[in-house]
């Protein structure tokens, strides 16, 4: 089975200075791919050259085959990735049902806007039991929910998360987690950037640990989540490589 996302010797930053220093990522269709790492590891860089918020100085980025580093936002949403930013990003004065039409801006048909929306609802059913009431009176985890639930409406193939743990009570994380893993299940490729490595971890197939812009491991998910390195870098040291 060909890899749906080929990340090859990537180099990207801002300014004058590279964040990502020769980085190598290939994602498998339907599996959900954790990277995890210390801050400024260059985790969310990553996601922004996925989704053509930064393109790279080097290297290619393919997604089903085709180079699309050169891609503008826009053109890579339209091919087929989303992304589910780490911030709230919800509007709170409008209602639930209207932020998850937004998701689907870009169609023209309002029959398919409908039928996709009909279709998320089923999958998040706070979607329907909440479609009238203001986003704003929705708890942190409801909102995450919702923000899943519109980031579907375009049916793209490769979903991004941004730390969708963030701000998030332990309670509810769970439940967060599960419908990511139920979104995999539907078909969709996840590529998952988290600081909760343990949970990110637990709910992936793959594992990646990054530090200073390289990647440092990649395998398993429960491998990865075993090795003894992971302890030295969550608790300040570095990992070291083989």
């Amino acid at each position: 089975m060909s890899d749906i996302l080929e990340i090859q010797g990537v180099f990207a930053g801002y300014g004058g200075g590279d964040i990502l220093r020769g980085v190598n990522l290939n994602l498998e269709p339907g599996t959900i791919t954790c990277i995890v790492g210390p801050n400024g590891a260059g985790k969310s860089t990553v996601m922004r050259v996925v989704s053509g918020v930064l393109h790279p100085r080097r290297g290619e980025v393919r997604f089903n085959g085709e180079r699309i580093d050169h891609l503008s936002p826009r053109q890579i949403l339209q091919a087929g990735i989303v992304q589910v930013p780490q911030n709230r990003s919800l509007f709170p004065g409008m209602t639930v049902e209207e932020n998850v039409r937004l998701g689907a801006y870009t169609l023209r048909d309002r029959a398919l806007v409908d039928r996709r929306l009909a279709e998320v609802s089923e999958q998040f059913p706070i979607v329907k039991e909440r479609a009238k009431d203001k986003a704003g009176s929705l708890s942190g985890g409801q909102q995450k929910l919702v923000e899943f639930a519109r980031s579907l409406m375009l049916d793209p193939k490769l979903v991004l998360l941004d730390e969708p743990s963030m701000g998030l009570e332990p309670r509810i994380l769970g439940h967060v987690f599960g419908t990511m893993v139920e979104m995999s299940k539907a078909g969709r490729t996840i590529l998952l950037v988290e600081q909760n490595a343990r949970k990110g971890l637990e709910s992936s197939d793959r594992g990646v640990v990054m530090e200073s812009g390289r990647v440092l491991l990649d395998g398993p998910a429960q491998g990865v989540l075993s090795d003894e390195r992971i302890g030295d870098l969550y608790l300040g040291g570095h990992v070291q490589q083989h």
